[in-house]
């Protein structure tokens, strides 16, 4: 992470020792979430990230679970885009934690709040390091339940890209599975899968998949593709499979976008994608197109200005006599001359009708 600073009121404990990483010293406060906090530290064999467990949740045995099923994932799990466990340990007050590399880079969040919109191919490069972090998850039988901007590092040095996966925590494993979790403490709602939000507990590998989707929606148009300011709102729009198409928002994008998101958002789990590497795949692909080309900007119609008395006479007075040279007919020059013109319409009118 970034130049973590600590925050106030957020003194960490000095030192923690964590096996076999062997004694860490804990400089600043790097997050926050619902199972912990994790601190950056320093260690003999370099700097380290280090979680442990929430002080509220303490004396919480379901949380001891929770928290020690999460280090046996990590020491499950094997891939490049998640950070290797290193140790783990207690601190001096006996609270559990545990020692893993340290990401580099700034969260997708972050990345996201400075530039709401990525280009296709930064979007695709982003969410295809992410898909192969929940590909090796999901080989392993490992369901993470809440992937997000926040859990995702992402570290840029020039054409270089890294990509972490984060947190765990309400991760489900094969040998986890009586621990009990429900919708309300399961991710985040705006990355919900329907059967993540409807039936968490039947929820499988198919809601990891669902959370990139928004996550890549996210990053091609700057906004979720489902309103969750309110769960009602949130659930009949997810219920429906409602949502914008993304070449609305942002006309430039390649039309196999659109197809792209019609699958992955299929409210049928057996119509979309069935793998992590097939979304990668398909999403990878749609924003190779070439992009759509920019719609012209309608020439704003100018603003007439109110004509003078005078200005309007003049107009009126040309009209007339360009009309009565269509006619071949004199344009009248007197009240006399008017009258005479009048009674002469007036007789060629007649002799029409009666022929």
């Amino acid at each position: 992470m970034t130049a973590p600073t600590l925050r106030p009121g957020a003194a960490p404990p000095p030192v923690v020792r964590c096996e076999p990483l062997g004694t860490v010293t804990l400089d600043a406060l790097a997050g926050e979430g619902g199972m912990g906090r994790v601190w950056t530290g320093r260690s003999d064999a370099g700097p380290v990230a280090v979680k442990v467990l929430a002080p509220h949740l303490v004396d919480t045995p379901e949380a001891h679970r929770r928290f020690e099923r999460e280090v046996t994932i990590a020491e499950t799990l094997d891939s490049r885009r998640v950070p290797r466990l290193l140790g783990r340990g207690v601190t001096a007050d006996g609270v559990p934690c545990f020692a893993m590399d340290l990401a580099r880079g700034l969260t997708l969040e972050a990345v996201l709040a400075g530039a709401p919109r990525l280009s296709p191919a930064r979007t695709a490069a982003i969410v295809g390091q992410v898909l192969e972090a929940i590909a090796d998850a999901h080989r392993a039988g490992i369901t993470h339940r809440d992937v997000k901007p926040g859990n995702v590092m992402v570290h840029e040095a020039g054409d270089a890209l890294d990509v972490k996966l984060l947190d765990f925590g309400v991760a489900r494993a094969p040998w986890s599975s009586s621990i009990t979790l429900d919708s309300h403490t399961l991710g985040t709602l705006r990355y919900m899968s329907p059967e993540l939000l409807f039936d968490a507990r039947s929820a499988g590998p198919e809601c990891d998949l669902w959370a990139a989707a928004v996550i890549a929606y996210e990053c091609l148009t700057g906004r979720a593709p489902f309103p969750s300011e309110s769960l009602g709102r949130f659930a009949l729009a997810l219920d429906a499979a409602a949502f914008t198409p993304a070449t609305t928002l942002s006309p430039t994008l390649p039309d196999a976008v659109d197809a792209f998101f019609a699958k992955a958002f299929a409210r049928d789990p057996g119509a979309r994608y069935r793998s992590a590497p097939e979304l990668a795949d398909a999403l990878a692909a749609a924003c190779a197109e070439p992009a759509r080309a920019t719609p012209a900007r309608a020439t704003p119609a100018r603003r007439s200005r109110p004509l003078t008395q005078g200005a309007t006479r003049a107009v009126m007075a040309t009209a007339s006599r360009r009309m009565a040279a269509r006619l071949k007919l004199a344009p009248p020059r007197s009240k006399e001359a008017t009258r005479v013109w009048s009674r002469r319409q007036a007789a060629r009118g007649r002799r029409r009708t009666r022929d």
